[in-house]
């Protein structure tokens, strides 16, 4: 709210039939009043950076002859405010894989050449699949030891050196900066990691705002910047392949049939929760010692999952081999039936592969 003030002092004479006139016996000088008026203006919101107000007044007033009034003189009034900048650029590679970062700087300022910004909020909206990892000014750490690279400082100049944590509530980071002053800037670099989360690929902008306020609860100024667009890299659903054999062709009763699985990651990021899950034949039993390659395996009746542990790198195979034991037949071919899944939603996923035995 701003205030614009001023006074008008209102003096009149009544002149009926060009001569004064009195009321009961008071001369009508004696009768008029001086007054003092005050108003009180409110600053709209979204004005240009240095706009001109104008402001009148007139009143009203009863005299022994009427009604009559009188106009003031027009006051004009310059409001000045902040004109505040928003910039944004990636510091870095234009996309990145699950794991690695994300690098912007972002600069701001107030270019008004009188007016401060007050109050002023910056707030940085990540998308989906970034995650904030650290904010800092302009600066190099080593271990204990924190450098700023400020270029020149000419004759007499001086400078005042702020860190500014900010708050960060889910995608949103914002950072309180106080008053901005008039021509003055600052830069600062936010550094995000690509989520565990990203599935397939995503093109996704990094959008930030920066807002102050003219004068203490005044109208307030706003500046919006987007960042280039940047292409996350995450898991491929079907970034997983499983070949599965059976090392002989035929089997008779009572005898073991000896599988190989070998499963392949031929995506580029690396797999974890790795699990093949085998479909074991109708007469045929598990059978548990045989296992090769296998962190640990699960049996619920004739349903096996086979736990790999750690990660499958991109390009990477591993091979596991168990066998089952033939009790019983009812078809003169046995089916084994399998396929893997990655990530621990089983987000990835192979297709189903089959091995024959007579």
């Amino acid at each position: 709210m701003g205030q614009s003030r001023s006074k008008c002092a209102l003096e009149a004479e009544a002149h009926v039939a060009g001569f004064r006139r009195t009321e009961r016996g008071i001369p009508l000088q004696r009768a008029l009043r001086c007054c003092v008026l005050a108003a009180a203006v409110l600053v709209p919101p979204r004005l240009q950076a240095q706009s001109t107000v104008t402001n009148t007044a007139a009143a009203t007033y009863e005299t022994v002859a009427g009604t009559d009034s009188v106009g003031s003189n027009t006051v004009e009034t310059d409001l000045v405010f902040p004109v505040l900048f928003l910039e944004m650029r990636l510091s870095g590679p234009s996309s990145g894989r699950i794991g690695e970062e994300i690098q912007y700087t972002i600069r701001y300022g107030n270019s008004s050449a009188t007016a401060t910004a007050r109050e002023v909020v910056l707030i940085d909206s990540l998308p989906v699949g970034l995650e904030f990892v650290s904010s800092q000014t302009a600066l190099q750490i080593a271990g204990q030891v924190v450098t700023w690279n400020l270029g020149e400082v000419a004759p007499v100049d001086s400078a005042e050196l702020v860190l500014t944590a900010p708050q960060v509530a889910g995608q949103v980071v914002t950072w309180n900066l106080g008053e901005v002053a008039p021509g003055d800037s600052a830069e600062l670099v936010l550094t995000a990691r690509v989520s565990e989360d990203v599935r397939d690929t995503l093109q996704v902008r990094n959008v930030a705002v920066l807002t102050a306020l003219s004068f203490a609860g005044g109208a307030a100024v706003v500046a919006e910047v987007e960042a280039a667009a940047v292409q996350l890299i995450g898991v491929n659903r079907t970034q997983l392949a499983l070949e599965k054999s059976a090392d002989v062709l035929e089997v008779r009763l009572s005898e073991t049939v000896p599988y190989t699985l070998t499963v392949e990651n031929t995506g580029s990021m690396a797999l974890a929760y790795v699990r093949i899950h085998d479909s074991l034949p109708e007469g045929a039993g598990f059978a548990r010692r045989s296992v090769l390659g296998a962190d640990s395996v699960q049996v619920n009746g004739r349903e096996l999952t086979i736990f790999i542990g750690g990660l499958l790198a991109p390009g990477a195979t591993h091979t596991v081999r168990y066998a089952v034991a033939v009790v019983s037949a009812e078809n003169e071919v046995i089916a084994n039936r399998a396929y893997a899944t990655a990530e621990e939603d089983a987000f990835v996923r192979s297709e189903e592969v089959v091995a024959w035995v007579r």
